[in-house]
Order: structure tokens, then C-alpha cells, then sequence
């Protein structure tokens, strides 16, 4: 404990000896504490903020595995959901989705579009609303329903 006293003592000392030496050390932490800092707050809001669902901790995502076609992830089929959420004993509820994407083809160039296939009950298993009009209801099973998302 005595010699961490010493050191600590010598080094201040030889920061006050050279007042330009300890601008430059203060200013080089400040740097790198500033640049840290800036950094962690971008991954943070990009890849560690909370998803924004009720309760995400409690969500599961299942996958099929091909392994004949060395596909470690597929999306499953709907037969095979289908089975899976009637023989459910675990899960609160199931809800499926399948990625895709359309191509527009209305007025001018045509305009390649993403989207996702998604069971009806998908909405409300996440515990979100869509910001305009009802969403899925029942009756909806019936028919196809497109709910559309839109970025300004």
C-alpha cells in the first residue's frame, strides 16, 4: 500500500513538473472516454434497445431445419404450423409469418416491394395495434388482408 502511495505521489509530481505533457494525457482521455461513449450510445439505440413488444422476453421464434438441402433455417410450412399450434402445450399462442417480397406494377417504373405473410392472430400474440384502422379481425380470416406500412 505504501509504494501505490509513492507512485501515485511521484506521478503527480511529474504532472505538475510538465503542465503541456498534462494537457495533452487529459485531453487524450477525454477523447477516448468522449469517443466510447458516443459509440455505446449508437449500438445501443441500434442493437440492444428493447424490442418494442409486451412482454419480449417471452417470445420464442421456431424454425425447420432441411439439413438435405443444408438449410439450417426455413420458414415453416403451413401444413406443418398448422400442426404444430394444434398439438401446442407450451406456448401461450402461435402465430406464423413468412417474409416475400411483390413487385408494383401500376403507373411508371415498376417498384419492387418487401413484405410478409403473417397469420391473423400475429398482431395481437405481439401486443401491437396498427397506428391507423382496425388491424386483423375475424372476419379477415375469410379473406386476404393487406395492412400496408409507410415510411415519410
Amino acid at each position: 500500500m505504501k509504494s501505490i502511495l509513492e507512485d501515485l505521489r511521484y506521478g503527480f509530481r511529474m504532472l505538475a513538473k510538465r503542465p503541456g505533457f498534462t494537457l495533452i494525457a487529459v485531453l487524450a482521455l477525454a477523447l477516448g472516454v468522449g469517443a466510447n461513449t458516443a459509440v455505446f450510445s449508437v449500438i445501443r439505440g441500434v442493437l440492444l434497445r428493447p424490442l418494442p413488444y409486451a412482454d419480449p422476453a417471452r417470445l420464442v421464434v421456431l424454425w425447420e431445419s432441411n439439413l438435405q438441402a443444408a438449410a439450417p433455417r426455413e420458414s415453416t410450412s403451413p401444413p406443418n404450423f398448422k400442426d404444430w399450434r394444434e398439438q401446442n402445450q407450451c406456448f401461450e399462442g402461435m402465430a406464423a409469418m413468412a417474409g416475400g417480397a411483390a413487385v408494383l406494377t401500376e403507373e411508371g417504373e415498376p417498384e419492387l416491394l418487401s413484405g410478409s405473410t403473417v397469420t391473423a392472430d400475429f398482431f395481437d400474440l405481439l401486443g401491437v395495434k396498427p397506428a391507423v384502422g382496425p388491424g386483423f379481425t375475424p372476419e379477415s380470416t375469410e379473406q386476404d388482408v393487406v395492412l400496408l406500412r409507410w415510411f415519410c
